[in-house]
């Protein structure tokens, strides 16, 4: 197939019916451009098998012979009819930009651009996504906020919705003691991580429980029916281990010790139970302390469990064309600067693209080594793998949410269609789909403080008219990105558009008879860097966090959520691709839609 792209002169010229541009009002003297032909590789190939790609074709002269050919700006070897040229090859998405020009001064210009690296298929799952550090200042800052696990601990352990739901029993040698009512005025806990433990002390203030106890014979039956104890202050001691299976979290305390102080258990039959019968009172004290020591040891493992379980979510964003991401705890570590998770992921989408697609596709995969565990200072810190962010490109591509795309009447005009030049008017209907993945990867263009390079290919953008007139083009570019966390908690994509640190090839594959190719796509090619920018908001997905609904059935949790503050980014690892998110958290009440 034969594409010709002239640019026919200055991008901003107007252009006459014979689709040369107008200079002063005087057509200039016709003459005919380059042609290319039998370009490879054609738009929107996979070359997932690490093969040698060599752009080449055919380049043949118009009016005049053909001066010379470049390829993304590097000279083509040229025999006078076939060129050829290696170029350096990228993963993801490379940009092709060619370029014939001729004695006489025109040019003929071709935009492109084909998929190159190994793949994940679509709904692989991800191995280390997502590397997650809590500090010891998240686990325990010892201030009053609700900004750390052990602060979010203590209230709960307050929290009256929290201790109605204590209501397993509790069986001594004499008695079955089952709860009826838990009240604690105060909480105060310490998280000390350590060598892969975590350990826990807890004291417990005004600590009261109403009891029904079932005597299991002898004193036991003395001191059947209800009951109430009251603790001055429980101070409670646990070491907890972590343990992962089959993608879920466990904690389990390995150590546990409660020790009472001003422990009075009365009963109904025995209202001074502790002054008439001190020492059954004492006996009971002793097993109380006993047994209960481990049910509030393996509360608070079961709390922290499912705290940090909360990393491990699933979730679905787009409403047209949904894309599912989901989450599984992988492993947990615990060290003395804090725990270290690591989470594997898995972001799928329904097939919504048309067309044929290669047998060999999916989303780009890289090799990155593993951060070291502490990987940062701050409270808390998210380490991304690129992998899994261009899983994220390539699921909301499959899903088709990026294709087939149409804009008439009102949503037309928000586009700004009627600042379009005259050429493209009386415009009617603009639509466009993608046919290559976006890419994200390691930057390129320019060393500066952006932290990828993404890469858009074969953008296919058709402009129809009311008088039947038909423009199609293709738009390939290269681009720094930043990556960064909105209010509302989503990770954006923000590209950087300025022109001068853009690779962009644009190629016009379609024009009325008369019509310049090449002036189209000039003239379009400055319109795209606005129009990438508002693209950039498109490319949206769930920032990881806490699903804390899932903890416990509360009101009071559910007018609750735990915000990440001031998270900064960078990018970290030996291959500078992978993300880092750091910052601080708090517990708040939560915003209102």
């Amino acid at each position: 197939m034969s594409v010709c792209c002239g640019d026919g002169g200055p991008a901003n010229a107007p252009l006459s019916d014979t689709g040369q541009p107008v200079s002063d009002g005087v057509e200039k003297l016709k003459r005919t451009p380059p042609v290319l032909s039998e370009v490879y590789p054609e738009r929107a190939m996979w070359f997932v098998d690490n093969e040698l790609v060599k752009v080449q074709g055919k380049a043949s002269p118009g009016t005049a012979p053909i001066s010379q050919v470049k390829i993304n700006g590097e000279p083509a070897s040229f025999d006078g009819t076939a060129f050829s040229f290696a170029p350096a090859v990228l993963p993801g998405v490379n940009v092709v930009n060619l370029r014939a020009e001729s004695e006489d001064g025109e040019r003929v210009v071709d935009g492109r651009s084909f998929f190159h690296g190994d793949v994940h298929a679509p709904g692989a799952v991800i191995d280390n996504a997502v590397q997650i550090h809590l500090s010891k200042t998240f686990l325990d800052d010892n201030d009053p906020e609700l900004d750390d696990v052990a602060g979010i601990a203590e209230w709960f352990l307050t929290d009256p919705a929290f201790l109605s739901s204590i209501d397993s029993a509790i069986e001594t040698d004499v008695a079955m003691l089952t709860p009826t009512l838990v009240t604690i005025e105060a909480a105060s806990i310490d998280l000390t991580p350590a060598n892969a433990a975590l350990h826990v002390t807890c004291a417990l203030t005004a600590f009261h429980v109403s009891l029904h106890v079932e005597g299991l014979g002898g004193l036991g039956d003395l001191i059947a029916g209800p009951a109430t104890m009251d603790v001055s202050v429980a101070n409670l001691t646990v070491a907890l281990k972590f343990i992962t299976e089959d993608g879920v979290l466990k904690i389990e305390p390995t150590f546990s010790k409660l020790k009472f102080t001003d422990f009075v258990l009365a009963t109904e039959n025995y209202p001074n139970l502790k002054e008439n019968y001190p020492s059954l009172h004492d006996l009971m004290r002793g097993y109380i302390e006993s047994k209960m020591s481990d049910t509030i040891g393996s509360m608070i493992a079961e709390l922290l469990s499912s705290f940090l379980g909360g990393f491990a979510y699933k979730t679905t964003f787009g409403d047209e064309n949904p894309v599912s991401v989901s989450f599984t705890m992988a492993g947990v570590k615990a060290a003395s600067h804090g725990l270290n998770l690591n989470l594997s992921a898995l972001v799928s989408s329904s097939l919504g693209l048309s067309g044929a697609l290669p047998l060999k596709f999916g989303s780009l995969k890289t090799d990155n080594a593993v951060l070291n565990d502490e990987f940062s200072d701050e409270p808390i810190a998210f380490a991304i793998d690129d992998d899994l962010l261009n899983q994220l490109t390539f699921a909301m591509w499959h899903s088709g949410s990026l294709s087939d795309r149409v804009f008439e009447g009102e949503e037309l005009k928000a586009l700004g269609s009627e600042s379009f030049p005259e050429v493209f008017q009386p415009l009617t209907r603009i639509s466009y789909s993608t046919h290559l993945p976006l890419t994200v990867g390691v930057r390129t263009l320019k060393a500066d403080e952006l932290l990828y390079d993404i890469a858009l290919g074969e953008l296919e953008l058709l402009l129809e008219s009311s008088t039947g007139k038909r423009f199609s083009l293709s738009f390939n570019a290269r681009t720094g990105v930043n990556v960064v966390v909105s209010e509302d908690g989503m990770l954006m994509l923000q590209p950087d558009i300025r022109p001068k640190y853009m690779d962009l090839a644009v190629a016009c594959t379609e024009a009325p008879p008369g019509i310049d190719l090449g002036s189209v796509a000039a003239l379009l090619r400055l319109g795209f860097p606005p129009l990438l920018k508002k693209a950039g908001s498109a490319f949206s997905f769930p920032m990881i966090g806490l699903s804390l609904d899932a903890l416990m059935d509360s009101d009071l949790l559910k007018a609750k959520e735990l915000k990440f503050i001031e998270l900064k980014s960078r990018i970290a690892g030996p291959e500078k691709l992978i993300l880092v998110l750091e910052g601080a958290a708090v517990f708040q009440a939560k915003t209102q839609d």
